[in-house]
């Protein structure tokens, strides 16, 4: 497939929102994504958790900006 016309932030965190348009419906289709490193075997846990913080901090902020 041919690739599709969008827009990628990069945010302060290194989190990224990407948003481009369906390709089947008439509507947009919001991506967020934040990567956390794992330091140690043991530290899986903190990672995902800290992730999943940053998640919905990015979350928050998608959905007060694009809600009508």
């Amino acid at each position: 497939m041919p690739p599709t016309e969008g827009l990628r932030y990069h945010l302060e965190d290194d989190s990224r929102v990407i948003v481009r348009p369906s390709g089947t419906e008439p509507k947009l289709k919001v991506y967020l994504e934040v990567i956390v490193a794992v330091e140690t075997p043991t530290g899986l846990a903190a990672a995902r958790a800290e992730a999943a913080a940053r998640l919905e901090r990015v979350g928050q902020s998608m959905r007060g900006m694009t809600a009508l």
